[in-house]
């Protein structure tokens, strides 16, 4: 029986499309082919059922979670193969999950009784979009059998566990474990490049005001970006912005909104990223000191 890439209203349906495609091999190469592979297969099913072609904006919205499933299904593999308690999902968008919603019970109390009351009496609000990728700090013994299986293919059964996986972090997080946030795109045009260090700075305060709460700076959350498309100079000047807690606080030294950008045209890009990435994320003090 085949699988339907195309729903009713002309959307995209992403996991079926991302998962016919690759449902016999694991997807390599060049970024930009591969996305392009997808939403070719997408046409051709349109034009072989008689259907109505899904808009640009369809595929422009479908083509960004193709790629963070891509991210997240080597990151599943790599932290398998790291055997430290790191998990690392992907994270949908903050209409379907707000971030505070990965922390547990007694963060979250700390969170709505403290800063979110304090902003709400001042008329003010914090709206956080969430990180595309996260990785956190947590005993992966305790994770069901699934997540400690490699994946040979992105099929559509591993496409629907990957945009699901983050379920299993909500209301676990400790207020130290978040290890880093990753903000994929595809390209730097417009402001995109300001939407990373937008990003990267909330998830930086946000993290600052846990550790005050707490009175506990002994951890480390990092942020990062990573991008298909060129990375100029100008971009990396940009990226060097300090992160805007970090500079009204005389007892702190300022660090960058985003630790570093990485430029991935290619799966083999992705692979050294994740590489570095996670080897940072081993060094961090929850994890060291675990």
């Amino acid at each position: 029986m085949s699988v339907e890439l195309i729903a009713q209203k002309g959307g995209v349906k992403k996991e079926a499309a991302i998962g016919t495609r690759f449902q016999k091999e694991f997807p390599k190469g060049d970024i930009e082919t591969l996305l392009q592979s997808i939403q070719s297969g997408v046409l051709e099913y349109a034009r072989r059922n008689k259907m109505k072609t899904p808009g640009q904006g369809a595929f422009n919205n479908a083509r960004g979670d193709w790629l963070e499933l891509i991210l997240s299904a080597y990151f599943w593999n790599a932290t398998i193969g790291l055997n430290k308690d790191i998990l690392v999902v992907r994270l949908p968008n903050v209409m379907r999950m707000s971030f505070v919603e990965l922390f547990d019970k007694e963060s979250q109390k700390l969170i709505d009784l403290g800063l979110m009351k304090t902003l709400d009496k001042h008329g003010a609000r914090l709206d956080m979009s969430n990180p595309d990728i996260i990785g956190v700090h947590i005993k992966r013994s305790e994770l069901p059998p699934v997540f400690h299986k490699k994946l040979d293919r992105l099929g559509v059964k591993e496409a629907s566990m990957l945009f699901d996986a983050y379920k299993i972090l909500l209301g676990k997080c400790s207020y130290n474990g978040i290890l880093f946030g990753l903000s994929i795109k595809t390209s730097l045009r417009g402001d995109r490049r300001y939407q990373i260090v937008h990003e990267g700075s909330i998830v930086k305060a946000f993290i600052a005001h846990l550790q005050t709460r707490y009175w506990d700076t002994s951890f480390e959350t990092k942020f990062y970006g990573a991008v298909t498309d060129n990375v100029s100079e100008q971009d990396h000047e940009i990226f060097k912005t300090a992160a805007t807690h970090s500079i009204v606080n005389v007892f702190s030294p300022s660090v960058k909104a985003v630790d570093k950008v990485y430029h991935i045209p290619t799966t083999d890009d992705v692979e050294e990223m994740i590489s570095a990435i996670l080897k940072t994320a081993s060094t961090l003090p929850q994890v060291s000191k675990a």
